[in-house]
């Protein structure tokens, strides 16, 4: 049975909360009427703080509404407005946590990616923005189907995914022997990754606004003949979406250790075509970006610290790793992302004092000076703490170290037979010029900046300036 991180919830037990779910949908069991009750127990949760979920409460409050309809205590505009308040807060509740990329993604691809009827969508819209809402029929339908979404989404799935742990629980009991391990299924997952990034770079490169386009109804299309392509073809967004899937379910594998999805990325990792796949990723997957640059300082400090050569030093040469840097820099970070976890970019810089990693964060500051005063005030501690960092590590870090880098490899990955054979002032010359940057690297890395000590001095006459 999967692990999963503790966290508060306001019921005491799983009992509980399965009595809860037989109130609320007790039509489901052919039970009494309960549902008034288990909207009592719901706002009872409400009051112990904010710990209950979005889907417990909406299955409250849409209950509760149907409860309030049934009861013809309420005039049909008043209704009405409630139907839509309900559920647009149901749409919001589910949508708006998905939200995790730089640029707003339109909420119909967000509900595509939850499997959400795209007219709850459009129902929001109409809720929200035109000038008459819905019909009362209408209202009643969404409240329905929303009710029968959340419950084949969160109530029954729930139960469902518990019984398949239990039974996959046991089957692992009875015979170990068929368990594929985890690091198989990392490979086979990265592997699937890798052979999907070359049509997606494609279809990226041929239109830099594909997936970002707002899927409009047919409602809306007007006098325009719609083409539909046909079944068998995916759309170049559907395209993205599984590519997305993909890279996500590799990823997800990989959590406890990222560096082979990382490793395997960068091999293949192409600085003329695939920097759209980059960006792609970093919005997608949430700490892509900060894996990634921790993967990176940590192979460039092996290979120039411990002279090894490294999956980064075979990818990239010295003029590659800059474009790669670059390109890692203005397509993948996001300075909100490195702001919000300030500390944790800073340790990283703390532990890597490499001048790759000043050049990185130096870059994400230097963004920032184009930012609007509003925002420059918002992360003004966030921006000095960063700086204060770069400032104590800039005074170790050297350019040198690049061409440390670049000299790795004349000194380690020699050919163990070669028909040419290499003068001994070619050899001397190349291990020379390895032991001087070494060298070099070495005396900076000692060299330390030692405070002056200010004292009085013990006699001491005052004189005017130019008196000897």
């Amino acid at each position: 049975m999967t692990r999963q991180q503790a966290r508060i919830v306001p019921w005491r037990s799983r009992d509980e909360i399965e009595l809860v779910k037989t109130r609320l949908y007790s039509w489901k069991y052919g039970a009494e009427d309960a549902r008034e009750r288990g909207v009592m127990k719901v706002e009872c949760w409400e009051s112990r703080g904010p710990y209950t979920p979005h889907v417990i409460l909406t299955t409250a409050r849409l209950v509760q509404l149907k409860l309030m309809d049934e009861s013809g205590n309420l005039d049909g505009l008043t209704m009405r407005m409630a139907y839509a308040m309900a559920l647009i807060r149901f749409v919001n509740g589910l949508l708006d946590p998905t939200q995790q990329s730089q640029f707003a993604i339109p909420l119909h691809v967000l509900a595509e990616r939850l499997q959400l009827p795209s007219w709850f969508v459009e129902l929001r819209h109409c809720s929200t923005h035109e000038r008459d809402l819905p019909s009362l029929e209408m209202l009643r339908l969404a409240c329905s189907e929303a009710l029968e979404w959340l419950w084949r989404n969160y109530w029954d799935a729930e139960e469902m995914q518990l019984k398949d742990e239990m039974k996959e629980e046991g089957n692992r009991e009875v015979d170990g022997q068929g368990e594929i391990s985890e690091a198989s299924e990392l490979r086979n997952g990265a592997q699937r990754f890798i052979e999907a990034l070359p049509a997606v770079a494609r279809i990226l490169n041929s239109d830099v606004h594909v997936g970002k386009r707002q899927r409009v109804s047919s409602s809306f299309t007007g006098g325009v003949k719609v083409v539909k392509k046909a079944r068998n073809e995916p759309s170049p967004e559907e395209k993205i979406e599984q590519f997305v899937g993909i890279a996500k379910e590799a990823w997800k594998l990989a959590k406890k250790g990222p560096d082979i999805f990382i490793s395997e990325f960068v091999k293949q990792y192409d600085v003329r075509t695939q920097p759209l796949v980059l960006r792609l990723l970093a919005e997608r997957i949430n700490v892509f970006s900060y894996e990634l640059c921790r993967w990176i300082l940590q192979e460039f400090d092996i290979t120039v610290q411990a002279r090894q050569m490294t999956v980064l030093r075979r990818t990239f040469s010295k003029s590659q790793l800059d474009k790669f840097v670059t390109q890692l820099c203005d397509h993948a970070l996001d300075y909100r992302k490195v702001f919000a976890h300030c500390d944790r970019w800073s340790q990283l810089l703390r532990q890597h004092p490499s001048y790759l990693g000043v050049t990185i964060l130096q870059r994400t500051i230097d963004c920032t000076k184009v930012l609007p005063e509003k925002l420059q005030k918002r992360y003004a501690n966030e921006i000095a703490k960063i700086k204060d960092q770069l400032t104590r590590v800039a005074t170790r870090a050297s350019p040198s170290e690049l061409n440390l880098y670049d000299i790795v490899s004349l000194s380690i990955e020699r050919p163990k037979e070669s028909h040419v054979t290499q003068t001994p002032s070619t050899a001397t010359m190349a291990s020379t010029a390895a032991d001087a940057v070494l060298d070099d690297l070495a005396k900076l890395r000692k060299r330390e900046q030692r405070p002056l000590l200010w004292q009085s001095a013990p006699v001491w006459t005052p004189r005017p300036f130019g008196t000897i």
